[in-house]
């Protein structure tokens, strides 16, 4: 009901506005909490690899050195069923999402 009335009124789907939200931490390498989302914020078409692999901490703590405690730009694109939001995020107009796909990309040609 609150999605029809915002997609009225702005003439869009509220799901794909962008908005600033704080990140708390970095979970993992495509997971985040904001103020918004203290659960949990997924970054959309990311695949990390697992945390508890050497390569998952590397991922991990890239991520952090970028964006943990500052303020990014995030666009929502869809919903998991389990409630948790799946979004694009910016931080200094870089593309979160394509910079740790890029990341991750690199780090798999490679062994640790």
């Amino acid at each position: 009901m609150i999605k029809d009335f915002l997609t009225r009124i702005l003439g869009k789907n509220p799901k794909n506005q962008v908005y600033s939200d704080y990140v708390v931490q970095v979970v993992n390498g495509n997971t985040l909490q904001t103020q918004k989302y203290p659960v949990s914020l997924k970054l959309a078409y990311v695949t990390a690899p697992e945390l508890d692999t050497p390569k998952g901490k590397k991922v991990k703590a890239y991520l952090q050195s970028f964006v943990e405690s500052r303020t990014v730009s995030v666009e929502q694109v869809s919903i998991e069923e389990s409630g948790r939001p799946v979004a694009k995020v910016w931080f200094a107009g870089l593309n979160v999402n394509d910079h740790m796909n890029e990341y991750i990309d690199a780090q798999n040609q490679f062994e640790l």
